[in-house]
C-alpha cells in the first residue's frame, strides 16, 4: 500500500513538473500574442531637382494601405532641401504635411525632419548611415491653444547596398527610433520602434529608379505593442 502511494505521488509530481515547464515555455508566446499585428502596403514617389552643385530640392508623396491593406488612411507630402556638404556627407531638411484617418476624425500633422547622412563605398558595397531628428505638431488649435510639439524622435538608419549590375542594387536596412520626450505613462522616452528592410533598387535609366521592398516594423515599449509587415514600392525621378 505504501509502495503504491509512493508510486502515485511520483506520477503526480512528475506530470506537475511537465505542466509547469510547458507553461514557462509558452509564457513568452502568450505575452507576444497580445501584440497587434497588421499587413500594410506602402506606395512612394518623389521628384528631385538639382539647382546648384551643392543644393537640391524635392517633393515626395506617400500613401499607406493598412488594416490588412484594405484601408487607405494615411498619406503625406514631403518638401525637401538637400545640401551636399562634401563627397561623403549630406544634410537634408524636410517639411511634411501628414494626413491620417483615425476613424473618428482626420488628423492633420505638420512635421520636420533634419538629417545628416554619411556615405562610403568599398568595392561593390555602398554603406549609408543616416541620423535624423524628427518632430511634429498634431492637430494644432484643435484642443484650444495647445501647440506643443510631439513625437520628437532621434532615428538612426544603417543601409548596405550591393551592386549586382549597374542597374540593380539589392539592400538591407535597419532603423531604430528613440523617443526623446515622453508622451504619457504608456509612451515613455526611450527606444520604441525598429524597422528592418530587405529590398532592391532598379535603375531604369540615369534619372529614374524603382524601389521594391519588404519591411518588418516592431513597435514596443508601449501600452499596445504592434508588429507591421509591409510590402512597398517606390518611384524616383531626378531632373539632372
Amino acid at each position: 500500500m505504501d509502495a503504491g502511494n509512493k508510486k502515485v505521488h511520483f506520477s503526480v509530481g512528475h506530470w506537475s513538473q511537465k505542466f509547469a515547464l510547458i507553461a514557462i515555455l509558452f509564457l513568452p508566446e502568450c505575452i507576444y500574442s497580445q501584440t497587434v499585428k497588421d499587413f500594410q502596403f506602402w506606395q512612394k514617389a518623389d521628384v528631385e531637382l538639382n539647382l546648384t552643385k551643392v543644393y537640391d530640392i524635392g517633393i515626395g508623396v506617400e500613401t499607406r494601405l493598412t488594416n490588412n491593406a484594405s484601408d487607405l488612411n494615411y498619406y503625406y507630402l514631403d518638401f525637401s532641401n538637400i545640401f551636399r556638404l562634401s563627397k561623403k556627407f549630406r544634410f537634408a531638411l524636410d517639411f511634411l504635411y501628414v494626413n491620417k484617418d483615425l476613424g473618428d476624425y482626420i488628423s492633420h500633422r505638420y512635421q520636420y525632419n533634419a538629417a545628416i547622412t554619411y556615405r562610403d563605398k568599398i568595392s561593390r558595397f555602398v554603406f549609408y548611415d543616416r541620423l535624423l531628428n524628427e518632430g511634429q505638431y498634431v492637430d494644432p488649435g484643435k484642443y484650444g491653444n495647445d501647440t506643443k510639439m510631439s513625437d520628437q524622435y532621434l532615428r538612426d538608419k544603417l543601409t548596405v547596398r550591393y551592386k549586382v549590375k549597374k542597374w540593380v542594387y539589392p539592400y538591407l536596412e535597419d532603423e531604430i527610433y528613440y523617443l526623446l520626450v515622453a508622451q504619457s505613462k504608456h509612451r515613455p522616452a526611450g527606444f520604441n520602434r525598429n524597422r528592418f528592410y530587405v529590398g532592391a533598387l532598379f535603375y531604369l535609366n540615369s534619372t529614374n529608379k524603382i524601389d521594391l521592398f519588404y519591411m518588418n516594423e516592431q513597435n514596443f515599449n508601449a501600452k499596445t505593442p504592434a508588429v507591421n509587415n509591409v510590402c512597398g514600392i517606390g518611384f524616383s525621378h531626378s531632373f539632372f
